[in-house]
């Protein structure tokens, strides 16, 4: 889930968008998250699905968002959406970026 540069959308990101995550190659990047970089109002949450499973520990990618001030929790893309749809229905305000390989 992406919102990209809308300029109906002040807040650039929010609960009511579904957009393809475009991934520069197979392998996340720190820089496939360079869009949050422009957004006011970021999320409080980003889910990040890296696939069936976590093969690494993504330390870049997080110290990346520890330094914009969003809280990650990184997780297999399976338990990524389940993550969503319970956080949503209790109105949290969420970004999820969730790698589909199934």
């Amino acid at each position: 889930k992406r919102k990209t540069n809308d300029k109906n959308n002040k807040n650039g990101i929010d609960n009511n968008s579904i957009l393809k995550w475009d991934l520069k190659n197979s392998i996340i990047q720190e820089s496939d998250f360079s869009f949050l970089e422009d957004h006011e109002k970021l999320p409080e949450l980003l889910l990040i699905g890296v696939g069936k499973k976590i093969n690494e520990p993504f330390f870049n990618i997080r110290s990346k968002m520890s330094k914009l001030s969003i809280p990650v929790e990184i997780m297999s893309s399976s338990s990524a959406c389940r993550t969503w749809n319970v956080l949503l229905s209790e109105g949290r305000n969420l970004l999820a970026c969730i790698k589909n390989e199934y």
